[in-house]
Formats: C-alpha cells, sequence, structure tokens
C-alpha cells in the first residue's frame, strides 16, 4: 500500500458526451460532480437547441443531487478494468446523456427517450493518481490479483470502482474512445493488449 500510494493506475469512465462535452475535458481536464455542473450541462443543451428549457428545468429538479448532493457531489468515478460496451454494468451509462445526476431519477418516457439521443457513449481513459482516492488497497489488491492470473492462479478479484475527489489536469487523460472507434468496439474484449476481462458468473 505505501509503494501504491504514490503512483497512478489505468482507469476507465464510462458515459455518453457531445463532441463540445468532449473538447471542453480536453481543454479543462476532468471536472468533479456538482449540482452547478449538470445546470451548467443542460443550459449548453438548451443554448443548442438540443433540449427545451422547460425540459432542461425538469431534468434539474429531478436530479439526484438535490436529495443526495452530500454524497455525489465532489467526485469523478471510474471503474479500475475495462468493461465490455456489451456488459449490462456499463449500458445505462453508454446509453444515457448526463450521468446519473441526470438520467437516474427520471421517470418522463419522452425526455428519457431524448437523453438517449444526445451525444455519443464514450469511454474515457484515465491515468488516476491514487494520492487523490480512498482506494489505495482495493488499488494494491487488484494488480496483485491481476499478477496471479498472469502466472496461472485463480482470483476471486474483477476490479473496483472508485472516485477521485480532486479535479485532474488534461494530462490525465490517456485517451477518450468514442462510439464506432476500433478500440471502443473491443474494449474489455482485446483492448487493451493483453488484458482478459473475468467473465461475471
Amino acid at each position: 500500500m505505501p509503494f501504491m500510494a504514490e503512483r497512478s493506475i489505468r482507469a476507465w469512465h464510462y458515459t455518453r458526451m457531445t463532441d463540445e462535452e468532449v473538447q471542453a475535458m480536453q481543454r479543462e481536464g476532468l471536472i468533479l460532480s456538482s449540482l452547478e455542473g449538470i445546470k451548467k450541462r443542460l443550459s449548453a443543451q438548451v443554448s443548442a437547441g438540443i433540449i427545451l428549457a422547460q425540459n432542461a428545468q425538469r431534468i434539474f429538479e429531478s436530479s439526484p443531487f438535490h436529495e443526495q448532493g452530500d454524497i455525489r457531489s465532489g467526485q469523478f468515478w471510474m471503474t479500475s478494468n475495462p468493461i465490455s460496451t456489451q456488459s449490462c454494468l456499463v449500458e445505462l451509462l453508454l446509453n444515457n446523456w448526463g450521468g446519473e445526476g441526470i438520467y437516474f431519477w427520471q421517470k418522463d418516457t419522452e425526455i428519457k427517450s431524448l437523453l438517449q439521443t444526445i451525444g455519443k457513449a464514450r469511454i474515457i481513459e484515465i491515468r488516476a493518481p491514487l494520492d487523490a482516492t480512498n482506494s489505495i488497497y482495493s488499488a494494491a489488491s487488484n494488480i496483485l490479483s491481476t499478477f496471479a492470473g498472469f502466472i496461472g492462479c485463480k482470483s476471486e478479484e474483477r476490479g473496483f470502482d472508485f472516485c477521485v475527489t480532486r479535479p485532474l489536469k488534461p494530462e490525465a487523460i490517456l485517451h477518450i474512445h468514442s462510439q464506432g472507434d476500433a478500440t471502443f468496439e473491443v474494449m474489455g474484449r482485446g483492448y487493451p493488449e493483453g488484458f482478459i476481462e473475468t467473465p461475471i458468473e
């Protein structure tokens, strides 16, 4: 654990974003979740003529951040292992624009359908410094598990979800894989090279 505390690991964030949002991320880096950030994203879609102002307000008012802001704000979540885009674990994240703060509690069927048309599914490949997380033990355990797999040993570890709690500069973004890219289509099943996804039993 002391060794890992000084290092970074490659991590993966599954989401749905517009091209403009991707460009902003490449300029500004990774921004932590907040109610103000949700409002800003919705306003941008209103300005672009994608979402009506009244619908944006309805989406904003139904965000779980109003009731759960204390446990959802100030974080950027990712997973330690790449997951196939066909997995049920990431289906909602890839198919709905805006993240859980926007789609999670949405009940209006028309708005839910609209959120699935905005942007493209993306996988953000990130260099995550472990000293910005509380997951150093999990990282150490996962690395030992991965090594065990390479030498033919069995392990129950399958990776872990974790978050950083401080913004990361653009240099932390290793690659943004977009729907339609060759690497996006084989994520966890050929990319990264040599990675073998542990099946869910």
